[in-house]
């Protein structure tokens, strides 16, 4: 059985004041994808990133920042509840 998954991208130019945070992840509820790709989230390096993993209701996410570039850092959010991230290796 075939299933189709829809993905979408988006350029947020950075999350970091939290009502940018807030209405970039508000809006990204009403978009109807499986899975959304952040891109520019400009978020610093952390070695957890549970705060910004609970700001998405919707299922799991993924998060990465860095301190070299102030633009860097990507999302993966997940739209189910029901898929499971169990690890990253890097």
């Amino acid at each position: 059985m075939q299933k189709h998954i829809s993905v979408a991208t988006l350029n947020v130019r950075s999350l970091r004041s939290e009502l940018r945070a807030q209405s970039v992840l508000t809006f990204l509820e009403g978009v109807s994808a499986d899975i959304i790709c952040l891109q520019e989230c400009g978020l610093p390096f952390r070695s957890s990133y549970g705060e910004w993993e609970r700001k998405w209701p919707l299922g799991p996410s993924l998060w990465s920042g860095s301190e070299e570039n102030p633009a860097d850092g990507v999302a993966v959010l997940v739209r189910n509840r029901g898929v499971e991230v169990v690890g990253a290796l890097w």
